[in-house]
């Protein structure tokens, strides 16, 4: 009976210390995230999408590629990078449709181990860590959007 006691109660400490540790770091992502809002000179209301792209991410080879063939002007994303500032000042070229910064430059975000997709609007955060799949979705859904606007890619003549 004392073990089934202690265990319920050592059960209790354990989950209440994993939702103590899980509030504060949202608190944290989301004091991160306000200033990096600020920074970028996003409006409190305006949605800021936010891809922390780790270079020793097992999918950073298939995130390149589809960041490298994206030309879609009806979406762009703030692109956080961890890697070296050589490859970073390269992409920042290369995505243009995108605001590409150096993790390096901004001390007081945390290094993500592995890439993810962060929304942020209203100071609402929504980590979404299947980052490729966002995207893929993200350009369908961008698509529709032209279809529906009717926008087309101008000629050159």
């Amino acid at each position: 009976m004392t073990i089934k006691l202690l265990f319920m109660v050592f059960v209790l400490l354990v989950s209440g210390l994993l939702i103590y540790f899980k509030k504060k770091t949202i608190a944290f992502e989301k004091k991160e995230l306000s200033k990096l809002a600020i920074e970028m000179k996003f409006d409190s209301n305006q949605q800021m999408i936010v891809l922390f792209l780790n270079y020793q991410d097992i999918n950073y080879g298939v995130l390149n590629e589809l960041l490298d063939k994206n030309t879609d002007p009806f979406y762009s994303m703030i692109i956080v990078m961890k890697g070296p500032q050589w490859l970073t000042t390269m992409k920042k070229k290369t995505w243009n449709r995108h605001r590409v910064i150096d993790l390096s430059e901004y001390p007081w975000i945390m290094p993500r181990s592995h890439s993810q997709v962060t929304s942020y609007i209203n100071n609402k955060v929504v980590n979404i860590y299947e980052p490729v799949s966002y995207i893929k979705n993200m350009k369908s859904k961008s698509l529709e959007q032209q279809r529906d606007t009717g926008f087309q890619k101008s000629k050159t003549i």
